[in-house]
């Protein structure tokens, strides 16, 4: 019968194991990205008009039950970053008929939501099988005038290889780092800078 050495409750073949998936891992050059980037598109710039000072961020649409709750998260991380950005005098979570010349409308929509496979992202990588997502964004005047509009989208390939298999991309975190690129863009506008400036963390 096979005898195996304990190591802290370890075998000395679940270490050797342990070992070989490391170093494959770091031979690969597959250290896990577990921040997701994103790409940001914009298909209409105008001026921000001078006196907005209020935003109304209305909901962001979305179609299945799982795209509703990415929706809500990116709304969420949306807000929270309008909001430690200060770059409007009042935010609402919600719309309002108290509007005038000073509001904005925020629309947006999940566009594309993909949870991906890991059966393709461990047995080919390079990206094949990546979870993905997506939306659309408009700036509008309370009677309809678009100002700014955007899309934006997840683009981080995330870990390939050994690592992609075990550590995924997380579509909630996708969602948020959608929501939080969003908001720079929109705080960007306003100051009237490159509305797809680089993001970052």
């Amino acid at each position: 019968m096979a005898k195996f050495r304990r190591f802290g409750g370890l075998t000395r073949t679940s270490l050797l194991v342990f070992a070989v998936v490391a170093a494959a891992s770091r031979l690969a050059g597959c250290a896990p990205i577990l921040e997701p980037t994103s790409t940001l598109t914009p298909t209409l710039v105008k001026s921000p008009p001078a006196q907005a000072t209020v935003l109304v961020v209305g909901e962001v649409a979305a179609g299945d039950p799982d795209a509703q709750r990415w929706a809500r998260l990116l709304r969420e991380a949306l807000i929270d970053r309008l909001i430690r950005a200060d770059a409007f005098s009042v935010i609402y979570d919600r719309d309002t008929y108290a509007t005038d010349g000073s509001t904005l409308l925020l629309a947006g929509s999940i566009t594309q939501a993909d949870r991906g496979s890991d059966a393709w992202r461990f047995a080919i990588g390079s990206g094949i099988g990546r979870p993905e997502l997506a939306g659309a964004f408009e700036l509008r005047r309370r009677e309809g005038e678009v100002r700014a509009a955007f899309t934006i989208a997840a683009d981080e390939f995330g870990p390939g290889g050994l690592s992609g298999h075990w550590l995924p991309l997380s579509m909630e975190d996708m969602a948020r780092r959608l929501g939080r690129d969003a908001a720079d863009a929109i705080v960007r506008w306003r100051h009237g800078e490159e509305i797809a400036a680089a993001t970052w963390p």
